[in-house]
């Protein structure tokens, strides 16, 4: 899935790993996975920025 959408088109994009125990219970992130993954492309963002 990953490839088709995101690496065939070369679109960036990162992987975010979030516990079990940042998940709701449908299984999508809770306030700390949301936080998790915010803080991941925060940094992505940053790097991409300085690298221009």
């Amino acid at each position: 899935m990953l490839h088709e959408l995101f690496e065939a088109p070369a679109l960036d994009y990162v992987v975010v790993e979030v516990p079990q125990t940042e998940l709701l219970a449908e299984g999508h992130p809770g306030p700390a996975g949301s936080i998790r993954i915010a803080d991941a492309l925060e940094a992505r963002l940053r790097s991409t920025i300085a690298n221009q």
